[in-house]
Formats: structure tokens, C-alpha cells, sequence
């Protein structure tokens, strides 16, 4: 027998998840200013809600395939591997929030001749920047990973996707109803002050992904099964766009129905997750594969370094171009610069850990 083939068969499916992943995160934060600032009902904000929601399935995407991976039992990994790599998460959010602040509260201001803010700089390296709040998260999931995988198995399954529907019953619940009220004057306030003791926080979002991403993949999903999951899926996306369609005003714009902890975004984004993992499990590349495993080692860097790419483009699209032209050339431009910043950063000694797992 060959060394090969006691080699376990890569999933090249899970690579195709993150290149997309990746790419709907940039999406997303590349319309999201159309949405919040766009008038109202305008063709840009539509436009922009369109693919704000097609790119909510991102957050859902990656932590599936991270549970996917993490939770297999039939994978042996040192405990500590994982209290490492959480050290490391924590590192590199702090890294990446400094190096962003200084961007923002120090370089920014020079260069336009203002006064460098230091209690922000200081603020914002510590408690974050933008998208940065995924490395914190991911870090906590880490730590507490040796604790799951000691009853996260086959034979609790049942119990696993009992605990997952729970969570989103009674998480989701509360802010869908309390979203309906808004038309409903007379019954509002008594229906909003039920409501809200209705929100058991016993978990998060994150790890119902997390775990989810492990039951998907450990256990059969019938055909049945599946076309039930991918209607749901249909559905989630269009509650979650037409919710935000009509939900929203000139004066309020808390896009709740974006929220991962939604029941529309889950069904979205987890019938994606599915969709995507059987079409190509079996999937061999031939003439693409080092393009695709290239640019699926690229995707963890892609996703730290993108917010760069997107404030250089803004500096400038906010004189060339406006509304839903300038959206795509923001999206197209940060999708380019990412991957190439981070192709480059990957072969610098020493400056490459800052954009590994």
C-alpha cells in the first residue's frame, strides 16, 4: 500500500466554501453602505439589500466548515492545539485592530492635515475594529472545542440538533415578533414586553454554526430531507430580503433580520453550506486544482486584510462614482487587491504568520 493512500482524501468542497465565503463577506460590506444610507425604497437600496443578503451566508459558511473540521471525532488532535490556536486568534485580533486604528486614528488624520487621535487608537486596538470581533469569537469557540468534542458524537446526534433548534426558537423569536409588533399600535407594547422574556441566553449563534457544521457532515441527510432544507433555504433568503424591503424607514434602519442569530439567515445560510458540500464533495480538479487550493489557503488572510482594500477604493469612488456603480467597483477592486495583498504577504518571512490560522 502506498503512502498516498493512507493519505485521508481531501475535501475539495470545503475549499470551494471558503473561496465563496470569503468573497460573500466582501460582498456584503462592499453594498452595506447602500443600504444604510440609500433613500429609502431607491433602486440602490434594493440593489444593495439584494446582495447584502446573498452575502449573510458567509459568517454561517465559514464556522460550519470550521465545526466540520474541528468536531470530526474520527480525527485525533491534541487538546492543546486548540488552547494554542485560541491564544493565537486573540493575538492576531489584537495585531490586526492595532494595525487598522493606526491607519484610521493616526495616519488618516496626518495625511489630511487634522490631529491624530490617540484614545481611540488606543481604544480600538484593544477592543477591535470592524470585522475583527470573528477572531474573538473563534477564540472562545477554540477554548472550549476539548469540552464539546467529549459529547459530540454520532450516537448524540438527536441531542445535538435538539439543542441547535432550541437556540434558534427562542433567540429568533422574540426579535421577529417584536419586528411584526411595529404594526401593530394598540398591542405593541404589551406584545414586546412578553416577548422579551422569551430570550434564553444559554448559547450563541456562533456555536449553534459551529455545531451544525459537524451534524451536516457526520450524519445522513436524506433526499427528502434535503429538498425540505433547500426550500427552507429559498425561504430564508427571500424572508430575509423582503424583511429588510419593509421592515426599514428613512428613520430606522436596525436591519435585524440580517442577524445570524435568525432563524431566515440559518435556514440560508446552512442549506447553502449543504448544497455546496454535496454538489462537489466528490469533486477532483484537474486542470484548476492548485488555483483552488491556492486561493482557499489565501481566504483567512483575504478576510483580515479586505477592510484595507475597501478604504482605499472609498477614498476615491466617493468623487468617481456613486450608488450601485460605485458598489461594484468596490466589491471588484477589494475582491482583487485582498487575495493579491495576501498571495504577497504569504511569501514574506515572518510578516506570513499574521495571515495563517
Amino acid at each position: 500500500m502506498s503512502e498516498n493512500s493512507l493519505m485521508p482524501k481531501r475535501i475539495y468542497s470545503y475549499d470551494l466554501i471558503r473561496i465563496i465565503a470569503a468573497i460573500g463577506v466582501i460582498m456584503a460590506h462592499s453594498v452595506s453602505v447602500l443600504v444604510t444610507d440609500s433613500p429609502y425604497g431607491s433602486a440602490d437600496f434594493t440593489y444593495a439589500n439584494f446582495f447584502d443578503t446573498a452575502g449573510r451566508a458567509s459568517i454561517a459558511l465559514f464556522l460550519m466548515l470550521s465545526g466540520a473540521l474541528m468536531l470530526d471525532e474520527e480525527k485525533i488532535i491534541p487538546t492543546k492545539k486548540f488552547f494554542v490556536t485560541a491564544v493565537r486568534m486573540l493575538f492576531l485580533g489584537v495585531a490586526w485592530s492595532g494595525l487598522y486604528s493606526f491607519a484610521i486614528n493616526i495616519v488618516l488624520p496626518v495625511i489630511n492635515y487634522k490631529e491624530p487621535n490617540i484614545s481611540s487608537f488606543i481604544e480600538k486596538t484593544v477592543y477591535g475594529e470592524f470585522h475583527l470581533w470573528y477572531l474573538y469569537m473563534l477564540a472562545g469557540l477554540y477554548m472550549i472545542t476539548p469540552f464539546l468534542r467529549l459529547f459530540v458524537k454520532k450516537e448524540n446526534a438527536k441531542w445535538v440538533a435538539g439543542f441547535i433548534v432550541l437556540f434558534f426558537i427562542m433567540s429568533s423569536l422574540p426579535t421577529f415578533i417584536n419586528t411584526v409588533a411595529n404594526f401593530f399600535t394598540a398591542e405593541k407594547d404589551h406584545l414586546i414586553r412578553f416577548t422579551n422574556k422569551l430570550e434564553f441566553d444559554y448559547g450563541n449563534e456562533y456555536l449553534c454554526y459551529y455545531l451544525l457544521g459537524w451534524l451536516v457532515t457526520a450524519t445522513k441527510i436524506t433526499k427528502k430531507q434535503r429538498r425540505i432544507l433547500y426550500a427552507l433555504g429559498v425561504t430564508g433568503f427571500i424572508v430575509t430580503f423582503l424583511g429588510i424591503q419593509f421592515s426599514l424607514s428613512e428613520t430606522n434602519r436596525e436591519c435585524v433580520f440580517y442577524a445570524n442569530k435568525m432563524i431566515n439567515v440559518a435556514f440560508y445560510g446552512v442549506s447553502l453550506f449543504v448544497f455546496l458540500n454535496r454538489r462537489f464533495r466528490n469533486f477532483e480538479p484537474k486542470s484548476h486544482r492548485k488555483l483552488l487550493l491556492k486561493l482557499s489557503s489565501l481566504t483567512f488572510g483575504v478576510y483580515l486584510i479586505h477592510f484595507f482594500g475597501l478604504i482605499f477604493i472609498r477614498s476615491f469612488t466617493d468623487v468617481i462614482a456613486s450608488g450601485i456603480v460605485r458598489s461594484v467597483i468596490e466589491f471588484l477592486f477589494t475582491v482583487i487587491f485582498s487575495f493579491t495583498a495576501t498571495f504577497i504577504i504569504s511569501k514574506m518571512p515572518f510578516f506570513n504568520r499574521f495571515i495563517k490560522t
